[in-house]
């Protein structure tokens, strides 16, 4: 009995692994980017005293009371032009992923298989 082999295109391994590096480095970006906003935060919070977090009370009260209101139609139609963004924004740097990966690691003959996964 054979090993059951599975092919793919070079151009569909390379958007693959594109994709699979964009997401790691979104997440090492992410990751940094949140440890960071952390340590800000922590920083801030230990050198805040009473007075000054009372001191603004009067202007911080008056934001959260603000009448001008968006439509719940506004809010969708914001959420879909930037999560369409970000998905479009998403795209667009995963192909220029994968095509530095095929830059990076060319396939050895244009436009044939390339050998099974596993070998």
């Amino acid at each position: 009995m054979s090993e059951p082999s599975i092919r793919i295109a070079w151009k569909l391994r390379n958007r693959i692994v594109g994709k699979a590096l964009l997401v790691v480095v979104l997440s090492v970006l992410a990751g940094l980017g949140f440890a960071a906003t952390f340590a800000d935060d922590y920083a801030k919070g230990q050198a805040l005293t009473l007075e000054a977090y009372t001191a603004d009370f009067d202007a911080y009260r008056a934001g959260l009371l603000d009448t001008t209101i968006w439509p719940a139609w506004g809010w969708m139609m914001m959420s879909v032009l930037m999560l369409g963004g970000a998905v479009v924004i998403y795209e667009l740097a995963g192909w220029l992923f994968g095509w530095l990966v095929g830059k990076a690691w060319p396939d050895e003959e244009q436009g044939v298989a390339p050998p099974p996964l596993g070998q």
